[in-house]
């Protein structure tokens, strides 16, 4: 979503290649130009922000993310970057790239803009492998908070099943290493960013991370995974190539944020992490939210998708628009039940996720065109290109089609006035 980072620079300035400094003029919302041409450029950055896309510095902790902190010439923005962090010998540096001395080679900005950075003398961490590749699960902010051992082997396995899964789903990583990074603050927070090899975790109190079947942690982690496949490498092809310099706009927001909602908490059921309580628990919630928004009866899906990249989360427009994540995860289920419905279960919305890989991989992103002519091939019986037009670009309330979604799976439901209950039938 659009974020403005320009106020967090200060002190710019650009010297010439003898050295003498050069007057620089802020001259766009995000560009800074001189009147000579600069060799080199030093300015101070304000690390204040805490959460998944920001940056901190504190007296144990580095935390960059060079999306915001670092700029770069437009000149120069294919060219090989290699960045150098200087931290005390006690800090661990952690980033989804080699680090060589604390020396990271990057191929061009675009690369190093999707690749945060943690330094810290206070991590703590657990590894596995999947298909002989490796992850490793990183922990800041735990401070005397210790996990037990218990908790240890429970939460390897966990990250372990839904790996697999989502490997088995795909057939292949798209990465040659992982690392999830959660910092852990003092107080309730619960955010996550995706990015090429790694993810930043922002999930608190402590007692929240290392409480017994921590389901956000494992929520939050299995999104955010599923993201390296949607959005990372699987793109509209209106981000495709991604232009930091100008506004990208899209109406597909329920395809890269809310499939990936769906499938995050659909893995974790299908491996049973999640309980059918768990899984019901999660779609009664979100059904819900999709209810008490007037917005769904006011702004179609996809008009909402471009108006959350406009305003991004901020909550004074929380009811002049629907959720990407809730409508699109709502609609993904719809989408998964139709599918499975008109084939016998032998097709389901997994299909579509690995056509739009194949895709990704010969270089191709995908418009509502390419969608509706895959789910097409998927089930030509069913006019997709109608089905698009009543669910993506026209207000609807989506309550009793999905009741009938999850009567198909086998849910019953009865209501308490507002309140839904749902219940496995037998």
């Amino acid at each position: 979503m659009q974020q403005w980072f320009t106020p967090l620079v200060k002190h710019l300035k650009g010297y010439d290649s003898c050295g003498n400094e050069v007057k620089m003029r802020l001259v766009t919302e995000t560009c800074w130009q001189s009147d000579i041409p600069v060799s080199q450029i030093a300015y101070q950055f304000e690390a204040k922000t805490f959460d998944g896309g920001g940056s901190w510095v504190a007296d144990d902790i580095l935390y960059i993310n060079p999306v915001n902190a670092i700029i770069y010439a437009e000149e120069f923005k294919e060219t090989p970057i290699q960045l150098t962090i200087h931290v005390p010998n006690d800090f661990t540096l952690v980033c989804g790239k080699k680090i060589d001395q604390n020396t990271v080679q990057f191929a061009h900005y675009d690369e190093l803009y999707d690749h945060p950075i943690v330094a810290s003398n206070q991590l703590k961490s657990f590894a596995y492998q999947v298909a002989e590749t490796p992850f490793t699960a990183w922990f800041y902010g735990l401070k005397n908070k210790t996990w037990t051992e218990e908790w240890l082997q429970e939460n390897i396995q966990v990250f372990a099943s839904f790996t697999q899964a989502q490997y088995d789903l795909f057939g292949s990583f798209p990465f040659p290493n992982f690392e999830f990074i959660t910092l852990v603050p003092d107080y309730g927070f619960y955010h996550g960013v995706e990015h090429i090899t790694s993810t930043m975790l922002v999930l608190g109190p402590p007692d929240r991370v290392l409480m017994p079947r921590s389901k956000d942690l494992w929520g939050v982690a299995s999104h955010e995974l599923f993201h390296c496949w949607n959005i990372k490498r699987i793109r509209p092809e209106s981000m495709l190539p991604y232009d930091f310099s100008k506004q990208q706009f899209s109406q597909l927001g329920y395809v890269y944020e809310g499939f990936t909602t769906y499938f995050g908490d659909e893995i974790l059921y299908r491996t049973g992490v999640f309980t059918l309580d768990d899984w019901m628990e999660e779609i009664s919630a979100r059904l819900l939210e999709h209810r008490s928004k007037p917005g769904r009866m006011e702004i179609s899906l996809a008009d909402s998708s471009v108006i959350t990249w406009m305003g991004g989360y901020d909550a004074k427009y929380k009811n002049d628009r629907v959720s990407i994540y809730t409508e699109g995860m709502l609609n993904a289920l719809i989408i998964d039940t139709l599918l499975a419905r008109g084939s016998q279960h032998t097709i389901r919305l997994d299909h579509l996720m690995r056509l739009l890989w194949q895709d990704a991989q010969n270089g191709l992103g995908y418009n509502e065109t390419r969608l509706i002519q895959h789910l097409q091939s998927l089930d030509p019986n069913y006019s997709w290109k109608l089905h698009f037009e009543q669910h993506y670009h026209t207000p609807i309330d989506l309550t009793e089609e999905v009741l009938v979604c999850l009567d198909f799976w086998g849910i019953g439901y009865r209501w308490n006035q507002e309140e839904l209950q749902l219940f496995e039938k037998n």
